[in-house]
């Protein structure tokens, strides 16, 4: 059989493609299955796999950091990439998103190859945009009870005045009635609490003859 560089080479009629797989062991038996799924293409050569270092990478960015398989193939009947994707996942299972199928001959994304440095990967603190010159004691302990002390206060001294429809009809003002009488504030007269007048004790001088 033809190396993959002599199908591209010698004939036209050769479509190659770039086939990375990430987070799946490439075995014989699943090897064997990707052949017979692209047999659909009349395969005619696929090279042995490469594996990748875990890491993150830009055909896999929602993967997170994983392993990657590498290979390429050539088919005598013309397909698109997205055509070889189906065909994989349909033979072996895997998902979509841990496919990735591009052109032999491509060059857009040669830079794939490589993994990618996530820029999440810095420390926080080093991020210029998340610095900041206050301490933070503000927001814990005595002070923000304190805080929160002098918030109470001042809310309670204020008040809002909301008007409404029966504003037109009520007073504006409570009237003033004065202090409330008590029994003490009544004038005092001389009568007896216990009888209109009070009894007069006869003299012991005058009732003697």
């Amino acid at each position: 059989m033809k190396t993959f560089k002599e199908y591209l080479t010698e004939s036209k009629k050769t479509f190659g493609f770039r086939i990375k797989i990430a987070d799946h062991e490439l075995d014989s038996e699943t090897l064997d299955k990707i052949e017979r799924g692209l047999s659909a293409f009349n395969l005619c050569d696929m090279t042995k796999t490469q594996s990748q270092p875990i890491t993150r990478y830009r055909e896999f960015a929602k993967l997170g950091p994983v392993g990657c398989e590498m290979f390429t193939v050539a088919t005598n009947y013309p397909a698109i990439p997205p055509q070889v994707q189906q065909e994989i996942h349909v033979a072996t299972g895997i998902p979509l998103t841990h496919i990735y199928v591009a052109n032999a001959d491509a060059h857009d994304d040669a830079s794939g190859d490589e993994p990618v440095s996530d820029e999440n990967d810095s420390p926080v603190l080093d991020n210029p945009d998340m610095k900041t010159t206050a301490s933070g004691q503000e927001h814990v302990g005595l002070k923000k009870v304190e805080s929160l002390l002098k918030e109470l206060g001042r809310d309670r001294n204020t008040g809002t005045q909301y008007k409404g429809v029966n504003d037109s009809i009520l007073a504006k003002s409570s009237p003033d009635n004065g202090k409330a009488e008590t029994t003490a504030d009544l004038p005092q007269g001389k009568m007896s609490p216990v009888g209109s007048r009070q009894n007069k004790i006869p003299s012991p001088v005058r009732g003697k003859r």
